[in-house]
């Protein structure tokens, strides 16, 4: 059965219409409410309906019924399959899809004919995006699968004739990827020619290698890094189609290498210089913005746009190969990495959290070394970190002595071979990052131990240290010089992170003087030498500064010691790597300084591997460590279940959002399409490692189209059908339409954003990822977006899920990401149906406002318009009431009386001033002190109004700020429910402060997934500060007013966690020259949570020293003209919406920015809502024409329907129904325009209908 409007299709007509199987619809009890998507179709780019995107298939012009069965392939690439045979006018992406899949298949049967197993997820993953030839970083924990992959990828890409170098940082190394290599080669019988350089060879072997170099007569070639460097000139006019870097950190630490590797890959020194460029003018950028100088900033701008537009153009001329770079650490190199960010598209920072399966252990008894090493037996590698006094090889020749095998790792040396192969039982070498012994062996079942004398740790001169201003400042902090502190700071809180770098650039001598910083760098100069002086004095008892210690060696010149959790990770990691599908057991033993500097490690290695901890070596069994050590290198068990592998791509709305994301996985890793990045990182849950890479949409990705049918809302099949198309923002002015315009309506300007690059970008990436979570915000809003992603992204991807979190932390993404949820329907309709709601009630009254008032920006809302009718009124009540109020200063206190003439209000002024005020009474009770509950949206809106004098807007803004760099918990709630680790924020804040007792657990509100507005962290003011400047928390651009509202938050959050408490309030009358008026305040001593949160506040002490009859006098009098009635706040304003039930806490502080925007409203300085001469005459017509409109209870019936709608009682189709027969009653305007549209729409019909 098929409804008639299924039978047609209507190519002639000028806006796409989409008859929609309306009866397969109702039958398969999908969604009630169907939506047309602009330009959407995978295999024309034509409008698409969404319930043919949810089965992954193209629009009817492509594809006139639903093939049988389409429900049951879930599979983007056999549907694509499937799709190519049968469409008939091209097959678009689907076809794009079934090729990639057809080539990933024949990898995947290459890899397995090489290996002998097929590829692990992660490995999958990373293969399709190698076939698509972009160049790429493995950005992924060690052990996971990344070198036997890129050593078939070489194989497979040499197979077809692409020539292939690999690049490796030791010889070691290099011997390894040999060896497996050409073992493949043999076993497969492939005929493809490998040859490789090896320094430690003979000289004639050397010699004919580097003839084969410079002859091109191979498919794949290996080599070190090193010989790039001193061997530059047999790589001269050399071109590979793909370079394999193992460690790109050694390959590039010299500028020149970097350049030879763009070279052989087809980028020529002009591309590089432009890249180079491009990243000066970012830091110059940077300055400016710092500054504050707009013209500068828009100069800047311009300048960049030239030269990336000129690099573009001219990479897009040729063809450049494929850099591969599988690495594990990811360190940053500073402008290298830019050029690499701008030519390649990837940017490579952090350390990620490891997979690992080790124990780690301490001691402080170096005098017991020999005796641990027997016990721990071979295959041990002994790590000498920086500071070590005593001579290696003393320290061999004494362990020899005692009748230890072991050796010493030298470039080139046996001693290396000698313990690999077991003839030696321990190795020893230097402890840094570089180092081929911590980063250069994969040798699971030989290495099972690693000791390390002396904590892994830099050490550099404090100057250097302190050219980082958050490092100066904690160090005038530790030494208790507050002025300097605050100065620095202050400093600190107005730069942004990229001043801040440039500045630490300048302090380091390795950038030039910027004249924006040349102030704050004269400063900083003068800050670093005292401090520098000030060390010298001190540092033998050792200053302790964040993660540093700062002690004095080398004649006394002041050094800072920094514990290396970098190093420690990779060295430690080379005891436990895969094998036979979960992780050999390793054992990492420190034998420490101190155990100030080891705590000093541990504080720092929690960052990336949060359930780190170092046990007394005492403590072990280091027999059972042995016996299950050698449990989990038998290859038929493991030590831990195996391994699941799975790639996620999580999309998130903001930049911010996804950065801090990120961070708190200590990556900094990016991957660059076009303007978007892809933030990189991994995190370990039980059995399943996940690699996750975060993309920011930028917000909604799709809006209501605002031309065609009714307000861009179609009648199709008897439904109405919404149309949404991609949102473009004008980067110039800011505007955001639907319209396929190439220039902005509002300012003609041509830069467009266009959320439709963001959707190409998204489905050209998606078939690479096993899984993509939708991470968007916990609301409607949030819910549609992740609908609209889920739409777009179905034909492309195998599962598209939902995940949510309400506040940004390590566990809490963590959380959500292992446990995702399909898409909610009722929040999605109940979106669509307010939004459709705001669209005809918005449009139609707009349009007629902008006509009678000649006005093109007019608007009203069934939200904004109760508002602006209560602003009025107040208004109105406030200029009835007018006259003089007497402001007295008293005691800190303000006293108000109200005087209707100015005359008695100037008189009873100067008698005050006079004779003063008499003290008549003070009164004093017991009373208990309740804590309030957390804030909610309206009861935070209105106390940041109340007592920041902030707006609900900017309010919100801060607060979303807040949220998405991680401080706070989701601002947009109503719930005052507090979780299990909220109340466990409260507790270890009350127990470092040493006020346990004051601890009263509670819940507040019942469960559920929405929370209360609270702090994240157990951090103050102060506390947060300094996790600041150690790094333990991003704060980006948070301003001053930021902090602000996050101290209002933490204080209110902390004392709803603490216990009533009775006190003494006194309550002093005072007479006013026949006036009486009464001061209220707590007038008991000691703490109370008071001090936390002010609930009263403290009584003046004066008023109890001068005690009943004695007089004070005011400290001014002010005569100001007035009211008895006070004009409305923003915050007041949202707590009547509350009270009243108009509006949601999304909504609040747009229907006041909506009234400002419309002219209707402005906001005082002090904060007050003042109608304007327009905004009453609006709603003086809008009363008159559209009385429901204006009304609440019309408003409040609308959001009781929605949210009928958001609980499941209501489909949304049934409540579009019931608003239409309202609005139609109603609204004479939209009754005209849509009896209109459906009689246009059924002559269309019966047209096409005779034409059959």
């Amino acid at each position: 059965m098929h409804s008639i409007a299924g039978l047609f299709s209507h190519e002639d007509y000028a806006l796409t219409f989409i008859y929609l199987d309306i009866y397969t619809i109702a039958y398969t009890g999908l969604w009630s409410v169907i939506i047309a998507y602009e330009s959407l179709c995978p295999a024309c780019r034509s409008d698409i309906d969404s319930y043919r995107l949810s089965l992954g298939l193209p629009c009817r012009g492509c594809l006139a019924r639903v093939p049988e069965g389409s429900e049951s392939i879930e599979d983007p690439f056999r549907r694509a399959a499937i799709l190519v045979e049968l469409l008939r006018r091209g097959s678009g992406d689907y076809s794009y899809i079934a090729s990639q899949e057809e080539e990933f298949s024949d990898f995947h049967e290459f890899f397995r004919s090489l290996v002998g197993y097929p590829m692990w997820s992660v490995q999958r993953a990373w293969a399709r995006r190698l076939l698509s030839r972009s160049s790429l970083v493995l950005t992924a924990p060690t052990g996971s699968g990344k070198s036997t992959l890129v050593q078939v990828y070489s194989l497979y890409m040499a197979s077809k004739g692409y020539r292939v170098y690999v690049v490796v940082p030791t010889r070691e190394l290099l011997r390894q990827s040999l060896e497996r290599i050409s073992g493949m080669v043999s076993k497969a019988g492939l005929n493809i020619e490998v040859i490789a350089y090896d320094a430690s060879s003979g000289a004639k072997v050397r010699e004919d290698a580097i003839k084969a170099i410079a002859s091109n007569s191979y498919d794949i070639l290996l080599t070190t890094s090193a010989l790039i460097s001193r061997r530059r000139d047999i790589f001269a006019g050399l071109k590979f189609d793909v370079i394999v870097a193992d460690d790109l950190d050694s390959l590039v630490k010299s500028s020149k290498n970097l350049e030879k590797i763009l070279e052989m890959l087809g980028v020529d020194r002009g591309e590089v210089e432009l890249a180079a460029r491009i990243a000066a003018k970012k830091y110059e950028l940077a300055g400016a913005r710092a500054m504050g100088s707009a013209e500068r900033v828009g100069l800047l701008r311009e300048e960049l746009e030239v030269l990336r537009a000129k690099l573009a153009t001219s990479l897009s001329r040729k063809k450049i190969g494929q850099l591969v770079v599988s690495t594990a650490t990811g360190k940053s190199w500073g402008l290298k990495s830019k050029i690499l960010r701008e030519i390649l598209g990837f940017e490579v920072g952090g350390i990620l959290e490891y997979i690992r399966n080790i124990v780690d252990a301490y001691t402080l008894n170096i005098a017991e070394l020999a005796g641990i090493l027997r016990k721990i037996g071979g295959g041990t590698i002994i790590f000498i970190s920086k500071g070590y006094n005593g001579d290696i090889n003393d320290l061999v020749e004494r362990f020899k002595e005692e009748g230890l095998r072991i050796g010493v790792y030298r470039s080139g040396g046996r001693d290396i071979k000698r313990f690999l192969s077991g003839e030696l039982d321990y190795i020893v070498g230097k402890a840094g990052f570089y180092g081929a012994l911590v980063r250069g062996l994969d040798e699971p079942l030989r290495i099972r131990n690693a000791v390390f004398i002396g904590v892994p740790k830099h050490i550099i001169p404090l100057r250097s240290y302190l050219a980082d201003l958050r490092n100066l400042a904690l160090l005038y902090r530790q030494t208790g010089s507050e002025d300097i502190y605050r100065e620095i700071y202050g400093a600190l809180r107005r730069l942004t992170p990229s001043a801040l770098a440039v500045i630490k650039k300048i302090l380091s001598g390795r950038g030039e003087p910027s004249q924006g910083f040349s102030e704050i760098v004269e400063k900083a100069k003068t800050w670093i030498e005292d401090a520098v002086n000030h060390a010298k004095g001190i540092c033998r008892d050792g200053i302790l500064i964040g993660g540093s210690l700062v002690i004095c060696r080398r004649e006394g010149m002041p050094e800072a010691v920094i514990p290396d959790p970098m190093t420690y990770i990779q060295a430690s990691g080379r005891t436990s790597r895969i094998y036979g599908g979960g992780m050999t057991l390793g054992l990492s033993i420190v034998v420490a300084e101190g155990e100030e500097l080891l705590s000093l490690l541990s504080e720092r290695l929690r960052r990336y591997i949060p359930n780190i901890s170092f046990k007394k070596l005492e403590d072990l069994d280091l027999e059972e460590v042995k016996r299950e050590q050698d449990r989990s290198r038998r290859a038929s068990t493991s030590s831990i279940q195996p391994i699941n592998v799975r790639n996620v791509l999580m999309i998130v709305e903001s930049p911010t959002k996804a950065r801090t994301i990120a961070g708190l996985f200590g990556s900094r890793s990016r991957r660059l399409i076009g303007p978007y990045s892809l933030y990189e990182f991994s995190l370990k849950n039980r059995e399943d490692l996940y690699i996750v890479s975060v993309i920011a949409t930028m917000g909604h990705v799709f809006d209501l189209s605002t031309s065609g049918g009714l307000y861009g809302v179609l009648y199709e099949g008897g439904s109405l059908v919404p149309r949404y198309g991609f949102i473009r923002r004008c980067q110039q002015c800011g505007h955001q339409y639907t319209d396929p315009f190439d220039r902005c309506p509002r300012c003609g300007g041509s830069r467009i954003r266009s959320s439709e690059d963001l959707i190409m970008i998204l489905r050209r990436i998606s078939p690479e990822y096993d899984e993509i979570l939708v991470a968007t915000d916990p609301d409607q809003e949030g819910e549609k977006i992740a609908w609209d992603l889920y739409l777009a992204l179905k034909p492309y991807s195998r599962k598209i899920l939902r995940v949510e979190f309400h506040e940004i932390t390590k566990r809490a993404v963590a959380e959500a990401i292992t446990s995702p949820r399909s898409i909610s329907r009722s929040l999605v309709e109940a979106q669509i149906v307010r939004r459709l709601d705001d669209r005809f009630t918005g449009f139609s009254i707009s349009q007629e406002l902008q006509e009678r008032f000649s006005m093109r920006w007019l608007g009203a809302g069934r939200v904004e318009t109760p508002a602006l009718s209560w602003i009025v009124e107040r208004y109105t009540q406030y200029r009835s009431s007018m006259g003089y109020r007497l402001v007295i200063r008293v005691m800190g206190r303000r006293v108000y009386l109200f005087f209707k003439s100015r005359d008695e209000a100037e008189a009873i002024s100067k008698r005050i001033s006079e004779h003063g005020i008499l003290i008549k009474s003070i009164a004093r009770e017991k009373r208990i002190i309740k804590p309030p509950p957390p804030y909610v949206t309206d009861t935070l809106l209105y106390e940041v109004s109340s007592k920041l004098g902030i707006s609900a807007s900017t309010a919100m803004r801060v607060a979303q700020d807040l949220f998405e760099t991680g401080l706070i918990t989701y601002h947009r709630t109503d719930s005052t429910r507090v979780s299990q680790r909220g109340v466990e924020v409260a507790r270890e804040y009350l127990s470092s402060k040493g006020l346990s007792e004051y601890l009263y657990p509670r819940g507040w509100g019942e469960g559920g997934a929405h929370e209360a507005i609270r702090p994240t962290q157990p951090l103050d003011l102060e506390g947060l500060e300094k996790a600041y400047l150690e790094g333990r928390v991003f704060w980006g651009a948070l301003s001053k007013t930021h902090m602000r509202v996050y101290d209002l938050i933490f204080r209110r959050f902390i004392a709803s966690q603490m216990r009533e408490e009775e006190v003494e309030v006194c309550t002093a009358t005072l007479d006013l020259e026949g006036f009486e008026t009464y001061i209220e305040g707590i007038c008991s001593k000691g703490f109370s949570l008071n001090k936390i949160y002010q609930v009263l506040p403290e009584f003046p002490g004066e008023i109890l020293v001068r005690g009943v009859g004695g007089t004070v006098y005011p400290e001014d009098i002010e005569i100001v003209r007035g009211s008895t009635v006070r004009l409305l706040t923003s915050g007041e304003l949202v707590r009547i919406m509350k009270e009243r039930g108009v509006g949601r806490p999304s909504t609040y502080a747009k229907a006041i920015e909506s009234n400002k925007r419309h002219g209707y409203i402005v906001e005082s300085k002090r904060g007050y809502l003042v109608p304007t001469k327009l905004g009453i005459s609006i709603l003086d017509y809008l009363r008159q024409r559209y009385p429901s409109i204006t009304g609440e209870a019309h408003t409040r019936e609308l959001m009781k329907i929605i949210e009928a709608v958001e609980r499941g009682e209501k489909r949304g189709t049934e409540a579009l129904g019931e608003l239409i027969e309202r609005l139609v009653r109603e609204n004479q305007t939209f009754s005209r325009l849509y009896s209109s549209i459906i009689s246009q729409n059924i002559k269309h019909v019966l047209e096409g209908l005779t034409e059959k």
